[in-house]
């Protein structure tokens, strides 16, 4: 079971490996294409992930790579080019990533705007087009390192935790 919320310091430490493994997730890369860039098997870094979503609070790789890229804002490892988007999002799709950034389900995001999933189905696909992404984490990470959405506070405390516990491997 993934708790949400705070973990206890001593668990929040990231590994140099899980550190690495994380820092692979927004662009998008597969447990695959991990396991060949650092040269350990797809198992290994399936068992990484599990241990970096426990000890980030977060259920899923889409809250893990918000994490992710909230880290290198923090330390500025990451440039953001300016990018014009041929359309802009209106407020309700932003509502809707924003959702979808904090690691809440299609059926939880309905509930909470009060629309049925169908909507937040099409609303999501929709957000890829204009963003020019195929997935949620894609989505996610583009909207929030281009100013779109906020970041969910609570994924920007795990990350503002991971940046105090020091240089280490950064």
């Amino acid at each position: 079971m993934i708790r949400r919320g705070r973990p206890r310091a001593a668990e929040s430490a990231l590994t140099r490996r899980e550190r690495e493994v994380l820092d692979c997730l927004p662009c998008g890369t597969t447990n695959r294409e991990i396991a060949g860039l650092l040269g350990v098997s797809t198992k290994t870094v399936a068992n990484t992930l599990q241990q970096v979503y426990r000890k980030l609070g977060v259920p899923t790789r889409t809250g893990a790579s918000v994490v992710a890229i909230l880290v290198a804002i923090l330390v500025q490892r990451v440039q953001v080019p300016p990018i014009v988007f041929e359309e802009a999002l209106t407020s309700r799709e932003k509502d809707i990533l924003k959702e979808a950034a904090g690691d809440h389900t299609n059926k939880q995001i309905a509930a909470s705007l009060d629309m049925p999933v169908k909507t937040v189905k099409a609303t999501l696909q929709r957000v890829y087009r204009k963003l020019v992404v195929s997935t949620r984490t894609r989505a996610c990470v583009v909207a929030i390192l281009h100013g779109l959405i906020e970041p969910p506070e609570h994924l920007s405390a795990q990350a503002r935790e991971i940046v105090r516990q020091g240089p280490n491997d950064l």
